[in-house]
């Protein structure tokens, strides 16, 4: 089994594993010396096979041989047992705990997936695996990377169009090898495509040798756009339930600290410097309670008395709601670094530019 490109990905699956599959840890030496179970026993991570009676060779073959499937990615019961545990903790709004089982099987989906995928009687050549999957207008692509027949990559693309599904892969197609730095020999698409040779055609031109465009109707480059399409549906199914999430937090937010509004956009802001010869300020911003780090901002302090976090606060505030007065994008919380004192010196600059709409918070 293997070889495997993401250790950590590969450490996770394995702790899941050990749970799953309850074979023993320790070395042969430890073993043959134990007259009674180990603390792995104790909390289910191992069956104890140093202790006679506990169990048989007969059953301890069989987990041993269900690890192994897994790993070759021969069994997809432990994804199906997450992803059941994971529906359960979504239902109960427990979205901390959807979170982190979303993110185990997705790694052991990832590790288990390059073994199998590592298998198979079509030609190994660089290739790269395209499905899609849409709800209403909102479309996900997921992109599988072949090089010499082995899975070394993929990614999901996610975005908004009303156009047929057909017109929409044709586009992100075009876009993608447009801007690409590497063009694989074979590109597999999940549906037939209206003019398909003018685009091998064309993509060809800009790779300068033959490219491939093809809708398999069978065999393993068909199952594999059927794998491709698997993951953008799932991809999309755990960017909604990332988004409902965000929602509930937000929500729950608001609540906390008595907020007037939900806080969509959140900025924050901090005063540091180095014995008051650079000081500086810097914001960030959440959008829907994700990171929106292309509105990061870092604003170098003009104030006459550098020391003075107070004055360098209130400077910064001033310049960032002038920007969003002009520029229509004022946040709907605004939090800053700072006690009572600064909290009040930033509420006199919304009382004297007339700011509404925004709830102010320090910490």
């Amino acid at each position: 089994v293997g070889p495997y490109s993401s250790a950590s990905k590969l450490y996770k699956t394995l702790e899941v594993l050990k749970r799953v599959f309850p074979l023993r840890l320790c070395s042969d030496h430890v073993m043959a010396n134990r007259s009674r179970p180990c603390v792995y026993h104790e909390i289910g991570v191992c069956s104890a096979p140093c202790v006679p009676g506990k169990i048989s060779k007969d059953n301890y073959a069989e987990i041993l041989k269900g690890f192994i499937r897994v790993l070759k990615g021969q069994d997809n019961s432990v994804v199906k047992l997450l992803q059941g545990r994971m529906d359960e903790a979504a239902a109960e709004l427990n979205f901390e705990r959807a979170a982190e089982l979303r993110d185990t099987m997705l790694a052991v989906q990832e590790t288990t997936m390059r073994q199998r995928t590592q298998v198979g009687h079509i030609k190994a050549v660089h290739r790269d695996i395209h499905g899609l999957y849409r709800e209403a207008d909102r479309v996900t692509i997921a992109t599988l990377m072949y090089r010499d027949g082995k899975l070394e990559d993929s990614a999901n693309r996610e975005f908004t169009s009303l156009l047929p599904d057909d017109e929409v892969m044709s586009q992100f197609i075009k876009q993608y090898y447009e801007r690409a730095t590497f063009v694989p020999d074979e590109i597999v698409v999940p549906i037939e495509l209206e003019g398909m040779e003018a685009l091998a055609s064309w993509i060809s031109d800009r790779a300068e040798r033959k490219i491939k465009v093809v809708n398999p109707l069978k065999g393993e480059r068909k199952k594999l756009a059927e794998m491709a399409t698997v993951n953008a549906r799932h991809a999309l199914k755990v960017r909604n339930e990332t988004e409902q999430r965000n929602k509930q937090l937000l929500i729950e937010l608001q609540e906390a600290v008595g907020l007037e509004r939900t806080p969509v956009r959140m900025e924050c802001f901090d005063i540091s410097h180095g014995g008051g010869k650079d000081t500086v300020a810097s914001g960030v911003c959440f959008i829907e309670g994700e990171p929106a780090k292309s509105q990061y901002r870092k604003y170098k302090i003009k104030t006459h008395d550098r020391n003075d976090d107070f004055a360098s606060m209130e400077e910064v505030l001033r310049r960032r709601i002038k920007r969003g007065m002009n520029e229509d994008n004022l946040p709907d919380l605004i939090v800053i670094d700072g006690g009572l004192g600064q909290l009040g010196r930033v509420q006199q600059v919304f009382d004297e530019m007339n700011v509404v709409g925004i709830d102010l918070i320090s910490l």
